[in-house]
């Protein structure tokens, strides 16, 4: 199994401890009003950085970006809270979460904070798709991508 889908799985199981939300690694068909909030881990790139002697012996740094998407919608009529409303304290629990051990328990060097954008889909009920973004940095040897050093 390679690094990166340790890292997503590893990811996708601290998000269970987010409270009123449904974690998903994949999934293909759009999400349900009565299935809530949904948290959806996925991968996005990888940057490899050649070190340390460089060809099959050497050392490779990666930079794998990982996607955190929390989908939300504002529940009930025209007094309801809006989307991003809904979806900040899933957020603000993913980030601690992420950011309490940024080593994955020893499993890569650090996890750094990206980017996040907002994407309201006010033609689904005023739907909200945050998209957290991380970069997850690890090292391996140049010729594999199951074990990190």
């Amino acid at each position: 199994m390679t690094i990166r889908k340790q890292i997503l799985q590893t990811i996708a199981a601290l998000f269970q401890a987010v409270p009123d939300a449904t974690v998903f690694r994949s999934r293909e068909e759009a999400l349900a009003r009565s299935e809530g909030i949904g948290i959806f881990v996925r991968p996005e790139e990888e940057a490899p950085e050649n070190r340390a002697g460089g060809g099959p012996n050497g050392l490779t740094l990666r930079n794998f970006t990982a996607v955190i998407t929390v989908i939300a919608r504002a529940k009930g009529a025209p007094q309801a809270p809006p989307a991003d409303d809904v979806a900040d304290p899933v957020m603000e629990k993913i980030h601690a979460l992420l950011t309490a051990d940024v080593t994955l328990g020893g499993m890569v060097a650090t996890i750094l904070e990206h980017s996040t954008k907002w994407d309201f889909e006010v033609a689904d009920g005023t739907a909200l798709a945050a998209e957290m973004r991380y970069i997850v940095r690890y090292m391996t040897a140049a010729n594999t991508l199951s074990a990190s050093i």
